[in-house]
């Protein structure tokens, strides 16, 4: 029964979680922009996926609407060169947001492991 005890603690010591507010306690100035940036490029991005399917239906009317060629290829081309500039967008805001946030995430944890080793030789 004692050694079910200890069991027991031991369990409770590993499963306590960190605060929110906590989690960012080692970031500094510079990593809090590049959080900034990177989630507004997240928003950039997800918000690239609901413009492309408008997009899309304007494409399928432009096929629908115009009975004349010229008129059909005119219309399709302004609809693909607006895809083409969104999908630009997207690739940008995504690289942006993967970049930001693996940069701020290295810098902290370098910062950790630093804080670490120092505690680790004081000791």
């Amino acid at each position: 029964m004692d050694q079910d005890s200890k069991k027991n603690r031991v369990k409770d010591k590993s499963n306590k979680t960190v605060p929110f507010y906590k989690l960012f306690s080692f970031a500094d100035s510079w990593d809090y922009l590049l959080m900034f940036v990177g989630t507004i490029s997240a928003v950039a991005n997800g918000v690239s996926m609901p413009l492309l399917t408008i997009i899309i239906g304007d494409a399928i009317d432009a096929f629908g609407g115009n009975v004349n060629t010229k008129q059909v290829v005119h219309q399709v081309f302004k609809v693909s060169l607006r895809f083409a500039i969104i999908g630009a967008g997207a690739f940008f805001a995504a690289f942006l947001q993967v970049d930001c946030w693996m940069i701020t995430g290295e810098r902290q944890a370098a910062r950790i492991r630093a804080l670490y080793l120092k505690a680790i030789l004081r000791q």
